[in-house]
């Protein structure tokens, strides 16, 4: 701060170096009432409204600080803070801009340049600009994990591992770093990697839940299914309520998610961005009366136990807090339970060109036991895989039996195969969302084979099936005929379901044959815009109808 003689200028220094930051902003005031060319007065009294939490009175300080001293850099870092703080990250990031056009070596005008850009969805120069503060300050843990969990967000998976590494080299005794390599690699499926690095975590830090339930997950993915229930009841022993800010400067809303420890949760981050809201992570299976009151803040509960097949024991847990709260909630678990695969056909009779294949659940030990009379060819598959995880396509009994003595699961679904190829031969798979009970397609697939899966497909190889995604993207009518619509939005009233979705696909005889129907799918914006532009421009519209009906029913409606 100045020392400038100022008899008014220094009563207001005074009271802001002794904390008494009202009187100093009044003082300032003063002093510049009297002298408003006192430069160094508009930049305190920014300071201090900053320090008061009041950025927005801050920033006509700052602008006119700037305009006195329009060399200073640090004037228009300050500026750039307080258009951030205020939720103007275009604005804040310009100031940073000029701030480093004066002086390139300002490390924090590039950090929080890096933050506004993040917040914009800009993740490529958020690197950038958290790169700018590493080349000069390469000790700073928390820049180079921000770098770091945006890279993972960018999919640039392996370069993220590299950054979380040195943060682990330099801070050997910080479990969070091996928490985060630990999360990296079970996203990517590499589960003793991360099994590993939950340990070193947990070996730091025996009593941190988060690592604990982290690591039984990866004990799951390796098959050790029984630690994986002991390392979770442990952990949440210790913990079962976590509170993730917001990451933005402007959060929509605070709100609690129901979630299952493991497996069988909605993967939401799309929606539920931490960029736009606060999130309070629940979980509530096992737990004992009053040990879930006095829950932090929030606005909106969204229960995103998604899967009945392996997170019964949870979902008796969210009915039990559900009943308990006056918050409004999505996705009711009673609903959620309609959705294993052999009760949809039953939930969905009745609707119009609609083609549901009859589903027998079983135990695998109760059909070894049996003669496996059924109608071939069928489709086997374990209860509680997505994503065509074991799904076989089998043609006869022996075919069956050895799928059978190969799998360790308990239970199995076995479904008619029907023969879904259009027209050319090819096989197109539909995935179209529900919410609010309104149909939002979200990606079409076409491949050669009958286990199509977009990211094995052909997607990538021809551009006109991009342009066929495209088209029904943009309207679902270039693919659904109005029956076929009718169909869908029928679909989607009948699930009641606040967030849900299927997969699908239409038959040459013109019926919509649905695959599956629950709260289960998972929506990202993960492809390389470079190849898919149309995905960005058209799924958003998903994320909108989301946030919108947040909105509504926070508000009571």
């Amino acid at each position: 701060m100045s020392t400038d003689p100022d008899p008014m200028l220094s009563e207001a220094i005074d009271h802001h170096a002794a904390g008494r930051l009202e009187q100093a902003v009044e003082a300032y005031r003063r002093a510049l009432a009297r002298d408003p060319a006192l430069a160094v007065a508009w930049l305190n009294l920014g300071v201090a409204c900053e320090q008061l939490g009041r950025p927005q009175e801050a920033i006509p300080a700052y602008d006119s600080a700037a305009a006195l001293d329009p060399a200073s850099a640090q004037i228009l870092a300050n500026l750039g803070n307080a258009l951030r703080l205020c939720g103007r990250l275009e604005p804040a990031v310009e100031a940073y801009r000029r701030a480093l056009v004066l002086d390139r070596d300002l490390a924090m005008a590039w950090n929080n340049m890096g933050s506004a850009l993040h917040a914009l969805g800009r993740l490529a120069e958020a690197c950038d600009a958290w790169r700018e503060v590493l080349a000069r300050y390469p000790e700073v843990a928390q820049t180079r994990v921000n770098l770091a969990q945006t890279l993972q967000e960018l999919r640039r998976d392996d370069e993220a591992a590299a950054e979380y590494r040195l943060v682990a080299d330099k801070n050997p005794n910080n479990p969070l770093a091996f928490v985060a390599l630990g999360l990296l690699y079970a996203d990517a499926e590499r589960d003793q990697e991360a099994k590993e690095m939950f340990e070193r975590a947990l070996a730091l830090e025996p009593g941190s839940a988060f690592a604990r339930l982290s690591f039984a997950s990866s004990l799951e993915a390796l098959g050790d299914a029984e630690r994986a229930k002991r390392e979770r009841r442990a952990a949440l022993a210790v913990q079962r309520v976590f509170v993730e800010p917001c990451a933005g400067p402007d959060p929509r809303a605070t709100l609690l998610l129901l979630s299952v420890a493991g497996f069988g949760n909605l993967p939401a981050d799309f929606f539920v961005d931490r960029r736009e809201y606060g999130r309070v992570v629940v979980y509530p299976e096992d737990h004992v009366e009053g040990g879930l009151d006095d829950l932090p803040p929030h606005d909106l509960i969204f229960n995103l136990i998604a899967d009945p097949d392996t997170a019964e024991h949870a979902l008796e847990g969210a009915d039990r807090f559900l009943q308990r709260t006056t918050k409004p909630f999505l996705n009711d678990p009673a609903k959620v339970r309609r959705t294993r695969r052999h009760l949809i056909p039953d939930l969905l009779a009745g609707i119009s060109n609609l083609n549901v294949p009859r589903t027998v659940a079983a135990r695998r030990l109760d059909l070894l036991a049996g003669d496996l009379a059924y109608s071939y060819p069928l489709l086997a598959r374990p209860a509680g895989s997505h994503g065509g995880e074991n799904l076989e396509k089998l043609d006869d009994a022996q075919g069956l039996r050895r799928y059978l003595e190969a799998m360790s699961g308990a239970d199995v679904y076995l479904t008619p195969y029907v023969d879904y190829r259009s027209a050319d031969g090819l096989f197109r798979k539909y995935r179209i969302l529900f919410i609010d009970r309104k149909i939002y397609p979200l990606h079409l697939c076409i491949d050669d084979k009958w286990k199509a899966h977009y990211y094995t497909s052909l997607m990538r190889d021809h551009q006109w099936m991009r342009d066929a995604e495209a088209a029904l993207l943009e309207d679902i009518g270039a693919a659904f005929s109005p029956t076929l619509q009718a169909a869908a939005t029928s679909i989607a009233e009948r699930l009641d379901l606040d967030y849900a979705g299927m997969d699908c696909a239409v038959t040459q005889a013109g019926e919509l044959l649905v695959f599956e129907a629950n709260a289960n799918m998972l929506a990202h914006l993960n492809d390389p815009i470079e190849m898919f532009p149309y995905k960005h421009q058209f799924v958003p519209r998903a994320r909108e109808a989301f946030h919108a009906m947040v909105a509504r029913r926070i508000a009571g409606g």
